[in-house]
């Protein structure tokens, strides 16, 4: 082996480490993003399904009690008592029925004994008794409510830490995933020098191996270019925006611009993986349900399709495919979550999911009310690397990732879109054997 072609060698062994060190820090941006979303759910859910929930139920009770209280002040307690006491009963069962906070039942304690004394007081027309037994009860509700409001708040200060925390190793890997597929860059402009000397030194077998590898070479090239500049942005995105979480006080809207930012970089690394292993060989005893499958990515996507108030319907089928589970979902997942992607500014905002017998086949349609396809471009879209539109995020692996997995598993798939009428999207797969293909919706 001559010197030129040793150091191509060693420059191409370089570029494998640069590449694997680029991948680590993608997916360590994937692993912070997961850690700050992992941290934040537990006093999320902490908030919305305890704190707040007690707050709002503790002060109906009040509100009640004052009614009870002005009531009595007129002597009218007996016209409206049995309904207001049902009203507080109710309250009080759905308020025990929440988690309590650790401090919370020795407060709450004997707030049920007082309501048995305000009934027995009012029963026996001692108003004024009755008067001062709902001023004790009112005061140890505001105490509750003081107290679950400050548990509101100590949650909401933890989640700020968490993402005021992450900010500093976000910046880390910000700045190491630019510098590493920068030097990868400059790697392969290297190798390909290296390269085009060795071919002009071996005979011409040799030199024609060396063209493949500076093909091959040119190809990681670009692809280091293009994954760091659709990593760039959305890691200085969620830096910029955990900055200002913390220098205002942990807005929801600057955070939560953070944690979209992060959470894309897992879309981008799956769909690489996804990409990738969409050519592979099906197993031949596959089996999924097309209607369970379906009814589990509505569910999936329901969150995302309401941020973009998108209405999700679908009419499955009791068939089943001659496919994983695992391949059909993604099939199905990656046409409506582009569905959702490129509904544009569309009036209508509609999203509908449906599948029927064909034959020997099933045919599965996700249509949408977005803006359509240009004329020209149905097949092109289904192409790796395509994007149609700017600034919807991904690397254009969606569509062709389903294409090559229908194609792989003996199916067919298309897009009809009529101007300006939205899109249709549709596939094929052979239908399991003896399994009836009856439509549940028609």
């Amino acid at each position: 082996m001559g010197s030129a072609a040793f150091r191509s060698v060693v420059s191409a062994r370089w570029l494998v480490v640069v590449m694997a060190a680029v991948v680590f820090a993608f997916l360590a941006a994937t692993a912070v993003a997961q850690y700050v979303d992992d941290a934040s759910a537990m006093e999320l859910d902490a908030i919305v399904g305890n704190a707040m929930p007690s707050v709002q139920l503790l002060a109906q009770v009040s509100s009640d009690l004052r009614r009870i209280d002005l009531d009595l002040g007129k002597g009218q307690a007996a016209g409206m008592l049995p309904e207001r006491r049902r009203n507080i009963d109710a309250a009080l069962a759905a308020y025990r029925a929440l988690p309590f906070f650790p401090e919370e039942p020795a407060m709450f304690a004997g707030v049920a004994q007082l309501l048995q004394q305000l009934d027995a007081e009012i029963t026996a027309h001692e108003i004024d008794d009755a008067r001062s037994t709902v001023d004790i009860i009112d005061r140890r509700l505001e105490r509750l409510i003081t107290y679950d409001a400050s548990q509101g708040q100590r949650l909401a200060l933890a989640i700020a830490r968490t993402r005021r925390e992450s900010r500093g190793l976000v910046w880390l890997l910000d700045a190491a995933s630019v510098v590493l597929a920068v030097g990868a860059m400059l790697l392969a402009i290297r190798q390909r020098q290296r390269a085009v000397r060795v071919l002009e030194e071996e005979e011409s077998e040799a030199q024609h191996r060396l063209v493949e590898l500076a093909n091959k070479v040119d190809e990681l090239g670009h692809f280091a270019g293009r994954v760091a500049h659709d990593i760039r942005g959305p890691l200085q995105t969620a830096s910029m925006s955990l900055e200002l979480a913390r220098a205002r006080g942990a807005a929801p809207a600057t955070t939560q611009r953070g944690v979209a930012a992060l959470a894309q970089m897992t879309v981008l690394v799956d769909g690489l993986l996804e990409f990738a292993r969409a050519g592979g060989k099906p197993p031949e005893d596959a089996v999924a349900s097309v209607g369970e499958v379906i009814r589990d990515v509505a569910d999936g996507v329901a969150a995302e399709a309401a941020a973009h108030a998108i209405e999700v319907h679908v009419q499955p089928t009791e068939a089943r495919v001659a496919c994983s589970r695992g391949v059909l979902t993604s099939i199905v997942s990656n046409l409506v979550r582009n569905a959702i992607r490129h509904m544009g500014e569309s009036v209508e905002r509609r999203i509908d999911v449906s599948a029927r017998a064909a034959g020997e086949r099933v045919r599965i349609e996700v249509a949408d009310t977005g803006p359509g396809i240009p004329p020209g471009q149905e097949q092109r879209i289904f192409d790796p690397y395509v994007q149609l539109g700017t600034g919807k995020g991904g690397l254009g692996l969606g569509l062709a990732t389903v294409d090559r997995l229908v194609r792989a598993h003996g199916g067919a798939v298309g897009v009809i879109s009529p101007p300006g009428r939205g899109c249709i999207f549709w596939f094929e797969l052979p239908r399991a054997d003896g399994i009836s293909t009856t439509n549940v919706a028609p």
